[in-house]
């Protein structure tokens, strides 16, 4: 009985043995676990902790820091700018849609943020800037020339561009009234106005006194007509009177420019309407003047701000003419407007503004000559006024 408890135990102790795992089996398994675990990881983590070849750190942060901010962009997907594409306005005359590409490389200067601003509307447009309003350039003047000259001595007291050949407008009237002044020594004989003198002005825009054909008015009345008011129809009436026509007026205009060294200068009209070849230069304008104011009847005309016509059958209670800007600068409360003793003033379209003035300053006389005060009219705001009135005030 002992003998067989022996052997059943024997026995199970083997088969108990004969169970265990070997231990070198038991090690190469751990190490093989280790080594999936640790592959395992890199592949989980890879992708975001360890930088791409070629990239450091640095980069990485960088980039990072670039980032738009979430409370004021979206983040997109990149999209090209070619393939975007909106409708523009329709501007044929067809009806036909144009479409325009949204390509910041052909027009750089089309805003590419079209983000909308903290209250939810996109960024307003710029406002539209008109080009025939003047802005005052870096010399405190309004006009795209000026010379302004003491009239004993000559001395340039302001030189802006006055060389540059522009249009003169009305300031041709000066040449008109000196020359006629010097043909017509009898300033009351009458002169009866033609149609050829008043055809056509009305039409063209001309600033008019309101002659009539058949009407009998002064050659000095028609003087303070051209000087005063600007009529047009007074000038082709002393230049017919003094020359016998518009056309050879101008060929007498023309000869004095000559003879006053006008090289600048030249004449196509007597009333100044627009002509591209009729051109000047403010140097020559006042040289043109200061020949002018040597004459004392001119000098008197030019300082005259209101004129009365002698009644006729036409106008029955005479006509009352003023020089508007004398009155407009009366009227203002510019410091120096007292300096300005007269003035003529020009204006066209293309020609702007222009003014040809002389003041009196601390018992000296001064002439100024501006030229392209912006392409306004007189509705608008006087910048020819104001260009003097400030000249004017630095001789002071």
């Amino acid at each position: 009985m002992d003998r067989e408890k022996g052997k059943h135990a024997k026995g199970a102790k083997r088969m108990k043995q004969s169970r265990r795992v070997p231990r070198y089996i038991l090690i190469g398994t751990a190490l093989l676990m280790a080594a999936l675990l640790i592959a395992g990881g890199f592949f989980v983590f890879g992708k975001t902790s360890a930088p791409p070849l070629g990239q450091s750190a640095a980069n990485i942060v960088d980039a990072a820091t670039s980032l738009p901010d979430s409370k004021t962009a979206d983040v997109q997907d990149p999209i090209d700018a070619k393939d975007l594409v909106t409708p523009a306005p329709d501007t044929s005359q067809n009806g036909a849609q144009i479409l325009t590409t949204s390509d910041p490389t052909q027009n750089p200067d089309t805003p590419t943020d079209d983000r909308s601003s903290e209250h939810g509307a996109p960024p307003s447009a710029p406002p539209t800037v008109d080009p025939n309003i003047p802005v005052v350039n870096e010399y405190g003047i309004y006009s795209r020339s000026a010379l302004l000259i003491d009239l004993e001595t000559e001395k340039v007291l302001f030189d802006y561009k006055s060389a540059d050949s522009l249009y003169p407008a009305s300031l041709v009237k000066m040449m008109t009234a000196i020359i006629s002044i010097e043909l017509l020594p009898d300033l009351n004989m009458e002169v009866t106005v033609t149609s050829d003198m008043i055809d056509g002005l009305k039409e063209a825009g001309a600033s008019r006194i309101g002659f009539k054909e058949g009407e009998a008015v002064s050659v000095i009345d028609l003087l303070y007509g051209v000087m005063v008011y600007s009529g047009a129809d007074a000038a082709n009436a002393v230049a017919v009177a003094a020359a016998g026509s518009t056309e050879n007026f101008v060929v007498l205009m023309n000869k004095k420019s000559a003879e006053l060294d006008l090289y600048s200068t030249n004449f196509v009209n007597v009333h100044g309407l627009h002509d591209p070849k009729q051109v000047s230069t403010a140097v020559d304008l006042a040289a043109l003047l200061r020949y002018c104011l040597k004459n004392e009847t001119f000098k008197k005309i030019f300082t005259t701000t209101t004129h009365f016509i002698a009644p006729t059958e036409f106008h029955p209670d005479g006509i009352k003419m003023s020089n508007s800007l004398m009155a407009a600068l009366k009227e203002s409360d510019l410091e120096g407007k007292e300096y300005m003793l007269g003035s003529k003033t020009g204006f066209t379209t293309p020609a702007g503004q222009c003014l040809a003035s002389l003041a009196r300053i601390n018992g000296r006389e001064y002439i100024l000559i501006t030229l392209n005060a912006g392409k306004t009219g007189y509705n608008h705001e006087r910048y020819n006024m104001l260009d003097a009135v400030y000249l004017y005030n630095t001789v002071r």
